[in-house]
């Protein structure tokens, strides 16, 4: 029987300030990788908490945002597994931190 995969995670950075614009707060984190390089990648949103993989780019108005398939839900509880397909910035997947899944019994993919 196949398990279902455990998500590891890194420690928590801190949460973005009252007010503070998805520029200012991912300003402040580490850039991981570049955006085009990001498809299919399981990423941990930091402004959020949210688990995701980009898997297209989509042009707007601020550049170039990705549509990310919601794997793990949000902080707040709002965006849940199994329908959700969200817009996310460049900057925001520049910043995300890239997890890997493993299962119950250690074993990856």
């Amino acid at each position: 029987m196949r398990s279902t995969p455990a998500i590891k995670t890194e420690p928590s950075i801190p949460l973005p300030r009252d007010g503070e614009s998805i520029t200012e707060y991912c300003a402040k984190l580490p850039k991981r990788r570049p955006a085009h390089t990001a498809k299919g990648l399981l990423l941990r949103f930091p402004r959020t908490g949210l688990v995701g993989v980009p898997y297209e780019p989509r042009p707007s108005q601020s550049g170039t945002n990705w549509a990310v398939v919601v794997v793990a839900p949000d902080r707040a509880g709002i965006y849940q597994p199994g329908g959700y397909d969200l817009s996310v910035s460049a900057l925001e997947v520049e910043t995300a931190i890239e997890l890997e899944a493993v299962s119950p019994e250690g074993h990856r993919g």
